[in-house]
């Protein structure tokens, strides 16, 4: 029986939290069939509930919660040497106020780093691993690098959004501590797109060959059946966190102003910090004869395709001010919806003009938004159709969780044969 190696894989929860079950499904089952696989989850409730899907026997699960932050525990972080030396190499004389905000989430992340290190240290003493996969670009991705050097294991990554874009760090000096150490070291950084990959190396330098990248995908849905409700009426569906950065107003203001000879059915699914003040606005603007929404709340990921069957779906639209490579475009493709969305990240890999939708510029104006609509609605029912099936067929080529979990599974095997 061929020997398997040991893993070790760093989520945000998973499998307690139900938050990247969308993202970590297909890829979680495939590892645990190839390899031996602890899961350690950051932040987790240890006593929370995993679902029997993700409840296997050969699996160790183990959580790390981060303890109540002091003024010590933080200044203490002075002492490492490569703190110091962070400190020194992101100073910026010419962005001094940048160059100050860094610090106190240099040290936050330092500190962090030292307790999950220690918990890596504690599992690996309960079974060896040969590799530290983190699904994210955390603190606990520079414990991985420091646990690999220690032990001379190999360590990867797997970068998102919000881990990746330092536009959304303003608040934070627009830094992310540590990252040319992990560019320079990481045995494989994966991204979730050409347009990521890209954006990274304008920031960082890859190692030749260590660059990798691996959409997440989605599982198969069944393609939705093609709605011809009636004429001039579309049926659309967003799903999207509640928060400013998906600009959900947009959508609204947008949808608003569509033509009254338009039948607009919207329906929104999500929640978050804005939920009732966006539900107050689409009181507000949304008052016309020829509109129906609907604001659905949270739903379970294996709801997703009922709901978007229920509603009658036929386009997506999302008006994000930054994206990774958003896996809600990718199940709506797979399941035939036409795309209507920024610009964003990697959201024009998913999106071809006028094939599987309307791409529209990173900031549109509601004018422009409403004017996708209207398009779609004007296209024949052969044209819908076609859109319906090419939205299909990009999915199978790109977005087939199974297919990406496999080629991730070949650069494994690379890295672990290198050793």
């Amino acid at each position: 029986m061929e020997k398997k190696n040991n893993i070790l894989l760093i989520t945000n929860g998973f499998p307690y939290d139900g938050s990247e079950v969308s993202f970590l499904d297909t890829e979680f089952q495939l590892l645990t069939q190839r390899y031996h696989i602890s899961v350690l989850a950051l932040g987790a409730n240890p006593n929370g509930n995993i679902d029997s899907k993700y409840r296997k026997e050969d699996v160790r699960y183990y959580s790390v919660s981060v303890p109540k932050l002091n003024p010590i525990g933080l200044i203490a972080q002075l002492f490492h040497k490569w703190v110091r030396k962070e400190i020194c190499n992101s100073w910026s004389a010419k962005e001094k106020r940048n160059s100050l905000r860094r610090i106190p989430y240099l040290l936050l992340f330092s500190y962090r780093s030292d307790i999950y290190y220690k918990k890596i240290e504690e599992i690996f003493n309960c079974r060896q691993f040969d590799l530290i996969y983190t699904f994210w670009c955390t603190p606990a991705t520079f414990s991985a690098y420091r646990y690999a050097k220690d032990r001379g294991i190999k360590y990867m990554t797997r970068f998102h959004g919000g881990d990746l874009y330092v536009e959304r760090m303003k608040e934070r000096g627009s830094y992310f501590p540590f990252r040319t150490i992990i560019a320079d070291t990481a045995d494989r950084l994966v991204f979730l797109s050409d347009a990521a990959k890209e954006y990274f190396s304008s920031h960082w330098k890859i190692q030749d060959g260590r660059g990798l990248i691996s959409p997440l995908g989605t599982h198969p849905f069944a393609t939705l059946p093609y709605f011809e409700i009636s004429e001039n009426v579309v049926s659309m569906v967003t799903t999207a966190n509640s928060i400013k950065l998906k600009r959900i107003n947009l959508i609204i203001d947008a949808i608003a102003e569509v033509d009254s000879k338009y039948h607009i059915i919207w329906n929104y699914f999500g929640n978050g910090e804005d939920w009732s003040e966006l539900k107050s606005y689409a009181d507000m603007r949304l008052s016309k004869g020829n509109i129906e929404w609907h604001f659905r709340g949270k739903i379970r990921h294996e709801e997703l395709y009922d709901w978007y069957k229920k509603v009658q779906a036929s386009v997506f639209i999302l008006a994000s001010e930054t994206e990774g490579v958003p896996v809600s475009i990718e199940e709506a493709l797979g399941m035939g919806l036409a795309i209507i969305a920024t610009d964003v990240g990697g959201v024009k890999e998913e999106v071809i003009q006028d094939v599987t939708g309307y791409l529209l510029r990173s900031d549109p104006t509601v004018e422009e938004i409403k004017n996708a609509i209207e398009k779609y609605i004007d296209l024949s029912v052969e044209k819908k159709i076609a859109m319906k099936k090419e939205s299909v067929e990009l999915w199978e080529r790109k977005y087939d969780a199974r297919l990406n979990a496999k080629k991730l599974i070949a650069s494994i095997e690379d890295i672990l044969g290198a050793g």
